[in-house]
């Protein structure tokens, strides 16, 4: 799309209603960092263009190297996605020494994350280019949410007993809180967007849940912090999370003209990271992987109660061995293509369906 044509507002963005306007407006007094990042997150969330294409028309030389470093990760992820091998080396020789500043902020840690999950991605594809997307695979997956998303990206898995091609389409940062609470507001608008950008009765596969479910982020602090670190107390957060999750994203789904049959949640992938390095005072090792599978248990009561499909990750990585759970790794946090080839075999249906 031009710059110069009318773009959809970007709703519950501050932006003008145009990226024209955006554009000249910074080309007349370059904006503050944080409106240029709501900005680039709200053109990574929708189809209206390439990040590629808008960064280049822009000035950056006002921004600090660990400004930079952000937008960077968001080009590393557009790049990735798109297999774009040219613009992947050139974004990390950029960020190569720099580990230090990137580190200075959350947002720049989160960043840094991102460009190592991508660069993990793509030695492992250089390495194994066979198990990407064939030419003659006839539908597709569309893989929505948080960083696990990326690790879906051009696989082709069998799915409904169909030979499929994933595609990611990532929210950074994504939680169930968020669309089930409407807090930040933005991420219940990025996630229509990703849906109104699908044919409707596309197949989808949700991604979220898993950064709800860290010792240090999402519903496990949260209870602490409330005094509410108790069976009684997790199980009370953890329903209201996931229902009022299940219930927007309902709505969505129905509002864009998709099926809930062709929906289906992702559930927490197995715990690969120190789960002592995150848990907050007073809090033990057990009491957590408790509380973490009961968030997955959760999660598949809810999905299916709507008539979506479920993916119990971990009772597939149950099935493993511990080489075999090793090898599917590509971090202390994701899986990799070894794990997701199976996915077809860990979907529950709900009830009434018979897929």
């Amino acid at each position: 799309m031009s710059l110069n044509s009318a773009s959809p507002p970007l709703g519950v963005i501050e932006f003008p209603e145009t990226f024209a306007e955006c554009i000249a407006s910074h080309q007349a007094s370059p904006l503050p960092f944080e409106q240029l990042l709501a900005l680039i997150e709200a053109v990574s969330c929708s189809s209206w263009e390439s990040l590629r294409d808008l960064i280049t028309r822009i000035d950056l030389t006002s921004y600090s190297y660990p400004e930079l470093a952000i937008l960077n990760s968001y080009l590393a992820v557009e790049s990735w996605i798109h297999w774009d091998l040219a613009a992947l080396d050139r974004l990390f020789a950029a960020s190569l020494g720099k580990a230090a500043q990137e580190k200075e902020t959350s947002a720049g840690r989160h960043a840094q994350a991102h460009m190592k999950l991508c660069a993990r991605l793509m030695v492992l594809r250089l390495r194994s280019p066979e198990q990407y997307q064939p030419d003659d695979a006839p539908a597709t997956l569309h893989v929505i949410g948080d960083s696990h998303s990326l690790c879906f990206s051009a696989l082709p898995i069998v799915w409904k007993g169909r030979l499929t091609i994933a595609r990611a389409m990532p929210v950074r940062g994504v939680k169930m809180f968020h669309l089930g609470a409407g807090v930040p507001a933005k991420y219940r608008q990025f996630l229509r967007w990703r849906l109104k950008s699908l044919q409707p009765g596309s197949e989808i596969l949700l991604s979220m849940g898993e950064i709800d479910a860290r010792p240090n982020e999402g519903i496990f602090p949260q209870a602490f912090k409330a005094g509410m670190a108790n069976l009684k107390g997790f199980e009370q957060i953890t329903q209201a999370t996931v229902r009022e999750f299940v219930r927007f994203v309902t709505s969505q789904i129905a509002d864009t003209g998709h099926v809930s049959e062709n929906v289906t949640l992702m559930g927490i992938p197995p715990i690969g990271y120190d789960i002592r390095q995150g848990l907050p005072p007073g809090a033990s090792v057990q009491q957590f992987r408790s509380f973490n599978a009961r968030v997955n248990a959760v999660m598949r009561e809810h999905a299916l109660a709507a008539g979506w499909t479920y993916i119990d990750l971990q009772a597939g990585a149950m099935r493993m061995n511990p080489t075999q759970s090793k090898n599917a790794r590509i971090d202390d946090f994701h899986l990799g293509p070894t794990f997701y080839k199976s996915l077809d075999a860990w979907r529950v249906a709900p009830p009434t369906s018979g897929a």
